[in-house]
């Protein structure tokens, strides 16, 4: 298993870029679309030929993301900084005294 020797200033940079990837996927992905009537009014709720980056649900998806890849790559530091300065436990001898 490889050593993970990233330190915090490191793993926040990493979530926030993880997160800036999969928001901007989400945004683009899942896009308001709209259509115009004749005032020139939009009107939602059916595809149409104008469509918007979808903010809130970026913005959200950006949140939830980067949160959770910041615990996963913490928690993962933090087991393997574990393993590495554990030493392992020395076996002591019993002698029973009667």
């Amino acid at each position: 298993m490889k050593k993970s020797k990233m330190n915090n200033n490191e793993i926040i940079i990493l979530s926030i870029v993880i997160g800036v990837f999969i928001a901007l996927i989400m945004g683009y992905a899942f896009s308001q679309s709209y259509d115009i009537n004749y005032r020139g009014i939009k009107v939602y709720g059916k595809k149409g030929d104008y469509s918007e980056f979808n903010y809130l649900l970026s913005f959200g998806s950006f949140i939830i993301v980067a949160g959770i890849s910041y615990l996963f790559l913490n928690k993962r530091k933090k087991t393997d900084k574990n393993m590495i300065d554990e030493p392992k436990e020395k076996e002591i001898d019993s002698y029973s005294i009667d």
